[in-house]
């Protein structure tokens, strides 16, 4: 509907901002919501390391390989819900999806923190009584 030098100046805004704000972005909240000791204490345990490894391993592979069998992108379809499930939500998606260089894919990082947090707590609300 637009003219095409409008559209082309658009896309080009948009990889401005892109470009400038998200690395200030990602250090402000980084700052803001990041517990320094928190974090020294869970990177000096072994155990915590190796269940994240393996957590992010898992997560990726999986998705990757199911997204490969239904025609999809492998690595695409590794990062949007293997990589991103596995952050720490909507700044997770930001930090994971610019360090791949795939910052297109934010709309589809959206349903899977929702499918998968809501699949935790149905999960959860499940086994949280037997083990209580």
């Amino acid at each position: 509907l637009l003219p095409q030098h409008l559209e082309e100046a658009s896309t080009q805004w948009g990889d401005l901002a892109l470009s400038l704000f998200v690395p200030a972005l990602l250090v402000a909240v980084s700052i803001t919501y990041i517990d320094i000791g928190d974090v020294l204490a869970s990177v000096s345990s072994p155990l915590f390391i190796g269940l994240t490894i393996v957590t992010v391993l898992v997560a990726t592979l999986s998705s990757g390989l199911l997204g490969w069998l239904v025609k999809f992108h492998f690595v695409e379809a590794a990062i949007t819900p293997g990589l991103v499930m596995a952050d720490t939500g909507s700044r997770g998606d930001v930090s994971v999806l610019s360090a791949a260089g795939r910052m297109h894919l934010m709309p589809f990082a959206a349903l899977p923190n929702r499918l998968g947090g809501a699949l935790v707590l149905f999960v959860t609300s499940l086994v949280a009584p037997a083990l209580g």
